[in-house]
């Protein structure tokens, strides 16, 4: 496990949070607010998980000169040749399965529609009528079931029309595309019905407004044929499902609650919990060290970064049990470079594994002492960062 291990985790810690926040609120608010929240779960989780990174990084150093030494690799030559999968492999195998299950529904859908046909009404790129009693809709793209007579055709054109006026099939497409990247996380799965059943009351609400009850009475006469389509992807006219759903949600109105200002604080502690996702990320602030800025000569192992090199890969061993495993990742250690040279406070700054953090801690504890750090004459007490990478 490495850094991307825990902004995966990140991500789908917080979009977990928030969505729990949706649905506690969704019953309070009105439909079209509830796709736009829908739709800003994924993004606002990137830009929280971005703002966590930048709070993370500038809380270390502030009563030290910092320095973060370049990466040093350890790697197991004897399992390196080995079959063990990573996580990182399974990962974006599983990323690279699903996004061409995203690409087969699309050209399947295309391919349905291949021997559509063109209609006056240029919002509409191709119209199919078939026996196929399911009528749908993906962008232009409009399938309408040959049982239907005259009337209610019009009244299926018009309720996919609004459909494609809205670019549904857009959201349910990035859902899918969202999905592929986590994959591993089924609350997706309730996000996209969710999302495509706010789309149908949305899409209802327009209808009712402008048929009123005749557009009730051809919601219910259409169960008679319809059946559950197989072309993912595609806004359904009609699903049995949410069928007492739709009627209850056009015939009812929005409550509001000043209860949900309750919401508020929950928002806040989630979010807090959330933040402290790894161990003891900074070094201890309470120091008797004084401030120091701006070295004049950064500290140094004996012997230079050559030296350094030797040493780590000399006496780091790769755990038994993180090869066991199949593990690899990047363990950060943080340490003060005392006046004297001396090595202390060794703490880990951002871990990978059990294993891997307590070897590399190890190592970085029994350093011997180093060149210290000099400010105006004087060696000064200085933190450095040390990224130990551990690879099969």
């Amino acid at each position: 496990m490495n850094n991307m291990f825990y902004t995966i985790l990140d991500l789908n810690l917080f979009i977990i949070a928030l969505s729990l926040m949706y649905f506690l609120i969704r019953k309070f608010i009105k439909t079209s607010l509830s796709r736009v929240v829908l739709l800003s779960i994924p993004i606002l989780s990137l830009v929280l998980v971005a703002l966590k990174a930048s709070l993370n990084h500038e809380e270390i150093g502030l009563n030290f000169q910092l320095i973060e030494l370049d990466e040093i690799i350890v790697q197991d030559s004897i399992s390196s040749t080995g079959t063990a999968l990573s996580w990182e492999y399974m990962y974006w195998m599983g990323v690279l399965f699903f996004l061409m299950l995203t690409f087969i529904k699309v050209f399947k859908i295309l391919y349905f529609f291949k021997d559509g046909k063109s209609h006056s009404n240029l919002q509409i790129r191709k119209l199919k009528v078939s026996d196929n009693n399911d009528s749908f809709s993906f962008f232009g793209f409009i399938h309408l079931s040959a049982n239907l007579n005259d009337e209610e055709k019009e009244v299926v054109i018009n309720h996919e029309l609004i459909h494609a006026s809205k670019l549904h099939s857009l959201d349910i497409l990035c859902y899918e595309l969202i999905h592929s990247f986590f994959w591993f996380n089924p609350l997706l799965i309730v996000l996209k019905k969710e999302l495509i059943q706010i789309h149908e009351f949305e899409v209802d609400e327009i209808m009712y407004s402008k048929l009123d009850k005749a557009y009730l009475k051809h919601l219910v006469a259409y169960t008679l044929g319809a059946n559950s389509a197989q072309l993912l992807l595609t806004s359904q006219f009609y699903n049995n499902l949410t069928l007492t759903k739709r009627i209850k949600k056009m015939k009812s109105h929005t409550k509001k609650h000043h209860s949900l200002l309750a919401l508020i604080p929950v928002v806040g502690i989630s979010l807090a919990c959330i933040s402290w996702t790894y161990n003891e990320t900074d070094i201890q602030k309470n120091t008797s060290h004084a401030v120091v800025k701006h070295l004049d000569k950064e500290p140094e192992f004996k012997g230079g970064k050559e030296a350094l090199y030797t040493y780590i890969g000399q006496h780091v061993k790769y755990p038994a049990k993180a090869e066991k495993e199949g593990v690899q990742g990047t363990v950060h250690i943080a340490f003060v470079v005392e006046a004297n040279g001396e090595v202390s406070k060794a703490k880990i700054k951002k871990g990978a594994h059990e294993a891997l953090d307590a070897e590399a801690l190890r190592v970085v504890k029994e350093m011997p002492a180093w060149n210290p750090g000099t400010k105006g004459g004087k060696t000064v007490a200085t933190e450095m960062v040390l990224p130990i990478t551990f690879k099969l």
